[in-house]
């Protein structure tokens, strides 16, 4: 039986091409959303007759995710192989409505667990351009008192020349935050991997800067009509930074084949919830747990 193998950078141009022809709305099919969290998640992938899964550890468990490719059947055999080999039963990590379909016509006894926490944000990619319209009047009004503070603002690209400054202003953001679990030191380990990395990984970014600092970046990439922003960092001191970096980065990346934009989940943080809520997504990528009895 084939095993599965321990997911890394050198992998990306076999997996690439699986998201790509799956154009899925969950930033867990995108490179950024797997390869950001592979080792907190320690994941693991096979290919089985040019069909993707992937084995994850999530909530102290191994999860599967749902195979992508033209073998699916001959994929779920894998997996329910594996899951015997390794004593635990087959729980599929779920993202897509039609897979959870399948997943329950296949497998009539079962048991379903809502993971809102790992829901995706899903938003009008013109709207975060511009928040146009009376339900974004909060955001205009953050931006407009950022433009009001500090008048001399700008927008770049990350390139060569000042991934290494981005790099410091990240090392002293994650010092100075108040938030520290296993998830966010781990994120920190791949984001300045990323950094170093930004074209190997695929990915693309911007910052924000005042009075010639930094103060805010996003990194993210572009998979089908979806951007999927895996990164935003900012400083918090700066009002209005955070609507003022949504905006900058969606009006600078403009694509006019791009129509939705993925800001990922909220990890179950209430005040990361609320936020993202404000911004009117237009639908939430909703994720299951789905247990074969």
């Amino acid at each position: 039986m084939e095993n599965f193998k321990r997911l890394t950078k050198n992998d990306i141009s076999l997996i690439a091409p699986y998201f790509e022809k799956e154009s899925s709305f969950s930033c867990d099919c995108s490179i950024g959303g797997c390869f950001i969290w592979e080792d907190f998640f320690q994941t693991k992938y096979a290919i089985i007759d040019e069909t993707l899964v992937f084995r994850i550890f999530l909530d102290k468990k191994t999860r599967y995710t749902y195979p992508i490719g033209k073998n699916v059947e001959g994929a779920l055999s894998f997996i329910e192989e594996d899951a015997k080999e390794s004593n635990v039963k087959p729980e599929f990590f779920v993202f897509s409505q039609d897979d959870l379909l399948s997943l329950k016509e296949k497998y009539p006894s079962h048991e379903i667990l809502d993971k809102r926490e790992y829901y995706d944000y899903v938003y009008d990619y013109s709207s975060m351009c511009d928040f146009r319209g009376k339900k974004f009047s909060g955001q205009r009004n953050h931006i407009n008192k950022f433009k009001r503070l500090y008048e001399n603002y700008s927008f770049e690209e990350i390139n060569e020349t000042n991934r290494g400054e981005l790099a410091e202003f990240f090392r002293d953001f994650n010092a100075r935050s108040e938030k520290k679990n296993a998830a966010i030191e781990s994120e920190a380990v791949k984001i300045f991997d990323v950094l170093e990395n930004m074209e190997e990984y695929r990915q693309f970014g911007g910052m924000l800067r005042v009075d010639g600092n930094i103060v805010g970046f996003s990194i993210a990439e572009k998979i089908g009509q979806t951007m999927f922003i895996h990164v935003e960092k900012a400083d918090i001191s700066y009002d209005g930074v955070y609507q003022m970096l949504v905006s900058c980065f969606a009006s600078h990346f403009a694509d006019e084949n791009v129509i939705y934009i993925n800001r990922e989940d909220d990890v179950g943080d209430e005040g990361l919830r609320k936020s993202k809520l404000s911004y009117h997504p237009i639908f939430l990528v909703e994720k299951y747990i789905f247990s074969v009895k």
